[in-house]
């Protein structure tokens, strides 16, 4: 353990993945988002994901792309399906993949991908359940202020920084070019 309250680790002890499948007919409206490996493409009545689910793009150049989805959807073959392990905090996970460059962990030239193994065996670090709760509520909070439409970028930056450890560099990135996407 590197800092009080964290843990190394590897991201396989949090998240199980599994590829998606086959897009069903879409629809541009609808009941559930069909994720591809770069967010929405539709619609559909179908689901084969249910609560909380993390969406990382499986292949070509957004691949290592990460969404997060509250309700039922379909996510295509073009993208791998997470779901968090028991004792595990979904959003909190997804916030973590967010700050991973995952891009830089594809394999391939011509049609880059990132597979299950390279995910499960992904060296983490993760909060111990004591610690889990307050950073989680804070960030969740502040995405959600974000989606109304409030500014809070001085206190997102500082949180970062101060939960996170991040790198005044690496805070301001996550600001101004992932916040954006929540």
């Amino acid at each position: 353990m590197s800092r009080e309250g964290w843990i190394d680790t590897q991201l396989g002890v949090a998240i199980e993945f599994r590829n998606g499948k086959s897009s069903p007919d879409r629809k541009e409206h609808g009941e559930n988002p069909v994720f591809g490996g770069n967010g929405i493409i539709g619609y559909t009545s179908e689901s084969n994901s249910d609560e909380e689910t993390i969406i990382l793009g499986r292949v070509g150049a957004y691949c290592g792309s990460v969404y997060f989805n509250k309700g039922k959807c379909w996510v295509t073959d073009n993208a791998i399906i997470g779901k968090v392990k028991e004792n595990h905090d979904g959003k909190f996970l997804f916030y973590l993949l967010k700050n991973i460059d995952l891009n830089d962990q594809r394999s391939g030239s011509s049609q880059p991908l990132i597979n299950q193994s390279t995910l499960n065996a992904l060296n983490v670090k993760l909060p111990l359940s004591l610690t889990r709760p307050t950073c989680f509520i804070q960030l969740w909070a502040m995405t959600q202020s974000f989606e109304a439409g409030l500014n809070l970028t001085s206190s997102y930056f500082f949180f970062l920084r101060r939960f996170f450890g991040l790198s005044e560099a690496a805070a301001s990135f996550f600001v101004v070019i992932a916040a954006p996407s929540f």
